[in-house]
């Protein structure tokens, strides 16, 4: 085993046959595990004598071998299994592993390892449970954990999946999401173009279209009636009539329970969310607490375990992933997040966060979320359709690298509700959305060419506050690393300049023009060397689709040449709604 653990540490690169799909653990007596393999090149393999080893911290782990004279053609499936996953994988190699019980339910990685015992692909799982730090293989691991429904349950069965056949970036965290399981056929799904749900033409306690959950599928209610699915009647939504509800009231009244629901549609990296949602800012007893998140890209894990940003409870790390806008509500009220979950554990950033307040700014919410590029933004409040309200923005990717390295993911749409309420006078009020919209979107900041050096050793930047968008009353142009205290320019220009166009002597070393400019304007860096230019964008469509680009000049006077002003990068910014 320790020849095996070398070589995965080792290993790099993506692999030619994958671990594609796997379940580990599942709601009876563990008869539903399985492991699929997948050949992501176009030629036959021979996997004839290759195994499906398994290592942890406690040793007794399984190890399980394909039988002799086995190939495996380009793009084909290959499925180690119970017996009773034998009926379930179509047209796979089906290779019987046994009965029950057959894979760690804990903290375990897996290696692919070929017959001359060359690890082939290694994933690890629910590192969330301890340190564990030699199962680290291709990056972190997932620190996530999951149970799967059997098949005939009220749910379909879930597993983690890679985000498309043969994904891999060498981050388990990155390549995984629970999803709808699919042994022995594709983890593909079907691309999304626009998701438009009110909820008023479905039946009230019905499951909602287009999602699907690991333990209860989010269920259509009657806001203003409590039933099966509602545990309190409120208000009904600006919209109106039926909405959504995420939780799972079957498990302890839903007043010790977690969910994770995603959206059955295909990965996307750029995309916004918008919504109506209900938030209850009453306080709950000492010690009790609950949240929910709303996730684009990434994952959460199967039991919606969040990042408990209060420390009220005892969640960190969480198997999240990606980006979410977090609700979390305890006895101190509520308050709302825009988190980058990174590839999961401690490796999260909160970007920013709101207070909500019982008659201040609780109850129905406009929630709009969009990511797009290394940019996520909410915005809170407001008018649906346009980009105005309260703010929380962020660039991604920024997590603490010391154990992982920091990841802008693709993913899905999920969604995962916890609760935490151990009084029996403490009412839940789960994630309920209405008038849920979703729709692709593309990059609107496009960063290009090079700044030069400062005196100060420094290289400004352009960036941006906010993304453009039609009514984004608070987007603005950031400078950053400037000269403190120092003025500068800012130019406005139609088009950009290819390449540039190098300044010569007369300026600093280095410095560029990349636009051509219709305006200038004066800014000032404050002691930090930031500064900061409001560019409000009126609600008016007749702005949509138009570009507009930027660049920065510093003046810096320590540099000693007739003009000294060192140059940023362009920014074009594209106009969107």
């Amino acid at each position: 085993m320790l020849a095996t653990v070398m070589a995965a540490l080792l290993f790099q690169g993506p692999a030619p046959v994958v671990i594609n799909e796997f379940s580990y653990d599942d709601t009876s007596t563990d008869d539903y595990e399985f492991v699929e393999i997948y050949n992501t090149t176009k030629n036959t393999i021979d996997v004839s004598g290759w195994k499906l080893d398994g290592n942890d911290s406690s040793g007794g782990n399984p190890s399980y071998t394909i039988p002799a004279n086995t190939r495996l053609g380009p793009g084909q499936f290959l499925v180690f299994g119970s017996t009773k996953m034998k009926g379930l994988v179509g047209n796979a190699i089906f290779v019987d592993i046994g009965a029950t019980n057959l894979l760690e339910n804990s903290n375990e990685s897996m290696f692919l390892v070929d017959a001359s015992n060359n690890v082939v692909d290694a994933v690890a799982y629910e590192l969330q449970l301890g340190t564990w730090a030699t199962a680290r293989y291709e990056g972190g691991g997932i620190w996530g954990g999951m149970t799967s429904q059997d098949p005939g349950t009220g749910n379909h069965p879930t597993s983690y999946s890679r985000l498309s056949d043969g994904h891999d970036t060498d981050d388990n965290a990155n390549d995984f999401r629970i999803m709808p399981a699919t042994p022995g056929t594709s983890n593909d799904q079907a691309k999304l173009v626009a998701h438009v749900d009110q909820f008023d033409a479905a039946t009230v306690e019905t499951q909602v279209a287009g999602f699907d959950a690991t333990f209860y599928r989010p269920r259509v209610i009657d806001p203003t009636k409590t039933s099966a699915s509602n545990p309190a009647a409120i208000a009904a939504s600006p919209q109106g009539k039926q909405c959504m509800v995420l939780w799972d009231p079957t498990y302890l009244g839903g007043l010790k329970a977690g969910d994770h629901a995603m959206m059955t549609f295909d990965t996307i990296k750029d995309v916004r969310l918008e919504c109506y949602v209900f938030l209850d800012a009453s306080k709950h007893a000492t010690g009790d607490e609950e949240s929910w998140s709303i996730g684009l890209r990434g994952t959460s894990d199967g039991y919606g375990n969040p990042v408990d940003v209060a420390n009220s409870q005892s969640y960190n790390p969480s198997g999240s992933t990606g980006v979410a806008v977090h609700y979390q509500r305890t006895d101190k009220g509520g308050m709302l997040y825009l988190i980058d979950h990174n590839d999961g554990g401690d490796d999260f950033v909160v970007l920013g966060s709101i207070p909500i307040a019982t008659g201040k700014n609780d109850g129905w919410q406009r929630l709009r979320f969009t990511v797009v590029g290394e940019y996520a933004e909410v915005i809170f409040g407001g008018t649906p359709g346009w980009a105005d309200g309260t703010i929380l923005y962020g660039k991604l990717g920024q997590g603490d690298s010391k154990s992982r390295h920091p990841a802008i993911l693709e993913g899905g749409v999920w969604m995962s509700y916890r609760s935490n309420i151990s009084t029996t006078t403490g009412v839940p009020r789960p994630l309920t959305i209405d008038d849920l919209r979703i729709v692709p979107t593309g990059p609107r900041v496009t960063a290009f060419g090079t700044s030069a050096t400062g005196s100060n050793k420094n290289t400004p930047k352009l960036d941006t506050f906010g993304i453009p968008a039609v009514g984004a009353k608070e987007f603005a142009l950031v400078a950053s690393d400037m000269i403190p205290s120092s003025p500068g320019v800012l130019l406005l220009g139609g088009t950009s300049i290819p390449g540039g166009i190098a300044l010569g002597n007369a300026f600093p070393a280095g410095a560029m023009l990349y636009v051509q400019p219709l305006l200038t304007f004066g800014i000032v860096a404050d002691t930090s060397g930031v500064a900061t230019a409001p560019v409000p964008i009126p609600a008016d469509n007749g702005l949509l689709n138009n570009n507009a680009t930027w660049q920065v000049f510093d003046v810096d006077l320590a540099i000693k040449v007739p003009l000294p002003l060192v140059s940023t990068n362009g920014l074009t910014i594209a106009i969107g709604n």
